[in-house]
């Protein structure tokens, strides 16, 4: 009887230790995230975002939901310094650096984009010169 009650206690603990263990959640990979926002501070859709490494190669992209907010890439096992860009139509290109904030953190930009001023469309007048 002592043998089956020292078992049974045996498999008590052994069952919460593993329950312990299963129940730890790796924490999800970091990210870096774009929040793109016009001058008046109201969210920009549909915005392109594209990060390069050091040698220009393309590394990482995403487009901005309703909210403005789009995730680029993730942070894990890379390092160095990246280049990105936010495009939109009507927008000018925004270019900025990052450095990666480590596994396991979420790194957020906060990107204000400005409104491409359109030119004035202009008609030619008088004669033109000789060729």
């Amino acid at each position: 009887m002592r043998k089956l009650l020292l078992c049974c206690f045996a498999v008590v603990c052994m069952n919460m230790c593993f329950d312990r263990t299963v129940s730890a959640q790796i924490p999800s990979p970091g990210y870096t995230f774009v929040e793109v926002r016009d001058e008046s501070d109201k969210p920009i859709a549909n915005a392109a975002g594209i990060v390069y490494d050091q040698s220009g190669a393309e590394i990482g992209n995403g487009v901005t939901d309703a909210r403005g907010e789009a995730a680029l890439i993730q942070n894990r096992g890379k390092g160095g310094e990246w280049v990105f860009r936010i495009i939109k139509s009507g927008y000018l290109i925004y270019e900025g650096v990052l450095k990666p904030a480590g596994e396991y953190q979420d790194f957020r930009v906060p990107v204000r984009l400005v409104r491409r001023v359109r030119s004035k469309s202009v008609t030619p007048q008088g004669t033109s010169p000789p060729p």
